[in-house]
């Protein structure tokens, strides 16, 4: 029997064996893997005293405490786990990422106590974070409603899209703010950061309300107007020029309109009917609703709020001759806006300003305070 060649065989079959063994790509760690062959990333520490660990996770050992701004590197690898952690009361479930410190030292701290790069190279590690935070906090739909939102918003070209976009935009608000109104501010000792709310939702801004003790989202219209000077039509520039009336201070969205006061140290607000802005703001909605049907919902969903200001408030800061003049005026520039039913209510209104007292409304509020 000849063996030579049998053996030959048998030895190249095993060679073969572990060359394929060695081809074989290790498996990453249970602990941590890496992201991506990314450049350096800077990151700064959100939450003041954030812990620096010896390895990922609470186990680790505390090396030192960081404070707010401190200045991080990012060392390109991050923890296969999360952690759930909260936050000056808000609820994060994050990896860990391994870091290098301004003096050299080295160690792994919690994602959710970092601020990140929202763009250029630190774009990567911001969508592997801050996509997945957005989605734990607010929730896989609420997630994916923001995603939506960001795709429509860096991608509209007309201003049709601009309308749908906005409309979208105002049920993303309402769906995110239900979510922002359970934090527990009251046993919170420092304000929460939502830093990292904003570069997903452009245009729209986190603020936290000190009387109410809440947060609350609000459109910026600076940054709106900005979006719709670069689409085709110019019909979405004319809508957003009505919330530069509507919000004249800053331009950013707010609980009063510029056709209330709010009276410092009091809950009293005022309504401003009778120094025209109601009228001013008709004049340019109709303007609007007779050049384009786009924004059609919209414009009836203000003209509800301005006639109910109108109709239903008992407080009034000018006199019942002011009053009376601009709702005649609005009546006599018979906007398509202003429906039959409409004119009737604010035909009654008159009657009413005309005698104040008997239907106990607060007219000339500010010769009362004064």
């Amino acid at each position: 029997m000849r063996l030579f060649p049998l053996l030959s065989l048998l030895l190249v079959i095993i060679l073969t064996f572990q060359n394929c063994q060695n081809a074989t790509p290790k498996k990453p760690s249970v602990e941590t893997t890496e992201i991506a062959n990314i450049e350096k990333v800077n990151l700064s520490i959100a939450i003041d005293q954030t812990k620096l660990f010896s390895k990922a996770g609470l186990k680790g050992k505390e090396l030192i405490r960081l404070p707010l701004g401190q200045e991080l590197v990012y060392l390109n690898e991050l923890s296969s786990f999360t952690t759930a952690i909260s936050l000056n009361g808000i609820p994060f479930n994050e990896p860990w990422l391994k870091v290098e410190t301004s003096d050299a030292q080295i160690g792994w701290i919690y994602a959710g106590a970092v601020k990140f790069d929202a763009t250029g190279k630190g774009k990567i590690l911001y969508d592997a974070i801050i996509r997945k935070r957005l989605a734990n906090f607010f929730g896989q739909n609420a997630g994916k409603l923001i995603e939506s939102y960001n795709q429509k918003y860096n991608n509209i070209e007309t201003a049709y899209e601009f309308a749908q976009l906005y409309q979208l935009g105002q049920s993303l608000r309402d769906t995110l703010i239900v979510q922002l109104n359970q934090i527990d501010l009251s046993e919170t000792p420092e304000v929460p950061d939502l830093f990292w709310i904003d570069e997903p939702l452009p245009a729209l801004v986190p603020t936290q309300i000190f009387d109410a003790n809440m947060f609350h989202l609000f459109f910026d219209y600076k940054e709106l107007h900005q979006k719709a000077i670069k689409t085709v039509g110019d019909e979405d520039e004319a809508f957003i020029s009505l919330f530069y009336t509507m919000y004249s201070l800053d331009s950013i969205e707010y609980f009063y309109p510029s056709w209330y006061l709010k009276m410092n140290d009091s809950p009293q607000t005022y309504s401003l009917l009778g120094e025209s802005i109601h009228l001013k703001m008709l004049t340019k909605m109709d303007s609007l609703a007779i050049q384009t049907d786009l924004f059609q919902p919209l414009l009836i969903q203000l003209k509800i709020e301005i006639l109910q200001d109108i109709l239903t408030n008992n407080l009034y800061w000018r006199n019942a001759t002011d009053i009376i003049k601009e709702v005649n005026q609005i009546l006599e520039a018979d906007f398509e806006l202003i429906s039959k039913a409409d004119k009737i209510a604010l035909k009654e209104r008159i009657k009413m300003f005309e005698q104040p007292k008997e239907f106990e409304i607060l007219v000339d509020g500010r010769n009362i305070i004064d």
